[in-house]
């Protein structure tokens, strides 16, 4: 009986393995990790740009103002008509207006306001609130009748309390020269009353910014950024106007971005106008007057901080934390020159 052979097998160890692995995840692993933040920055600059060409477009839309009203049974073209009637002052009578199909309204179109609404998310908390979206409509008011021969505003038809229209003969902005004030003269608003329910006055967006970013304010704890932009024509001169209201901090008794928001969010309300009610709250009416607090104004002085942030922790690049800064100027008159984008080393940037 011969002596058989053992054969010897070629192989690695168990170590040699593990070294080999060690190894190569060392030098893959930058790799994978620079190319995973590369996509989160991508994402981030996306996700800026986004909203920084939201804001810009909203100044074009307003010069290029669409009438997508379908109309509908209103007495009245806004909800703020109807507060001023129920207040007992005189206010613009708007011949039948429930024909507002296109070119026959007896309704203007001024404008849109956007709503920079914070809503509830779980990025930085179950009970915390994050602005991801902007909600944006239409605003409406009442024609002016102008004068042919000197262009005055005369032979205005106005409205008592029980709703008898009559004539009078007299220019209804003497002695107003702000913006505020002249729109709230053609009881300027985005809501109406129709079929005994508040609804839109015209067209209603809503837009959700990329990525999951949201906007803070310049504040490093992850405060919503609230308010509401106003971009409207003047009734004055058709000059765009810009003007904000700021309702960070504002209780939901007093806060125009909160109510509307519940309206917004499929709420039936129903058109009572008197003081405290949804329709009063919710409307642009009071927010434009000098004693209203907080109120829509236009601060020349002071630009609006808007910073985009991202839930990517990889999304700022780098060692930076600094979030990107859009500015918003508030002017008259207004262009999509006044807004700023600012670069994460700017030094003007706020939201370092």
């Amino acid at each position: 009986m011969g002596i058989r052979k053992l054969k010897t097998r070629k192989g690695f160890t168990l170590i040699e393995v593990t070294l080999f692995l060690a190894l190569t995840v060392a030098l893959f692993f930058p790799l994978i990790v620079g190319t995973s933040t590369n996509i989160s920055r991508q994402r981030y600059q996306d996700a800026v740009n986004d909203v920084y060409s939201y804001l810009q477009n909203a100044y074009s839309e307003v010069e290029n103002i669409v009438n997508a009203n379908t109309g509908g049974d209103r007495t009245t073209c806004t909800i703020a008509s109807d507060i001023a009637a129920a207040e007992s002052r005189s206010r613009l009578a708007s011949s039948n207006p429930q024909d507002l199909s296109f070119a026959r309204s007896k309704c203007a179109i001024y404008g849109k306001i956007f709503f920079f609404l914070p809503m509830q998310d779980s990025t930085y908390g179950t009970s915390g609130t994050t602005t991801h979206s902007i909600v944006s409509y239409d605003v409406l008011g009442d024609i002016l009748n102008y004068d042919n021969h000197d262009g005055t505003y005369k032979t205005v038809k106005k409205a008592n309390r029980s709703g008898a229209s009559f004539e009078q003969n007299e220019d209804i902005f003497e002695g107003i020269t702000d913006i505020a004030s002249a729109l709230r003269a053609v009881h300027a608003d985005y809501l109406t009353c129709e079929n005994g329910q508040i609804v839109p006055a015209g067209a209603t967006t809503y837009h959700t910014f990329e990525w999951g970013s949201s906007l803070e304010t310049v504040s490093p704890d992850h405060v919503p950024f609230q308010g509401a932009l106003l971009i409207v024509r003047s009734p004055l001169s058709g000059a765009i106007n810009s003007l904000f209201i700021n309702t960070d901090g504002v209780g939901n008794s007093n806060n125009i971005v909160s109510v509307m928001g519940s309206i917004y969010g499929g709420g039936s309300y129903g058109c009572n106008t008197g003081s405290g009610s949804v329709a009063n709250r919710a409307s642009l009416y009071d927010y434009l007057t000098s004693n209203s607090d907080p109120k829509f104004k236009t601060d020349e002085e002071k630009a609006i901080n808007l910073c985009v942030a991202s839930p990517d922790m990889f999304a700022y690049g780098g060692g930076s934390s600094s979030r990107r800064n859009i500015q918003v100027n508030t002017a008259v008159p207004a262009s999509s020159r006044d807004v700023k984008l600012l670069n994460q080393d700017d030094g003007e940037n706020q939201c370092q």
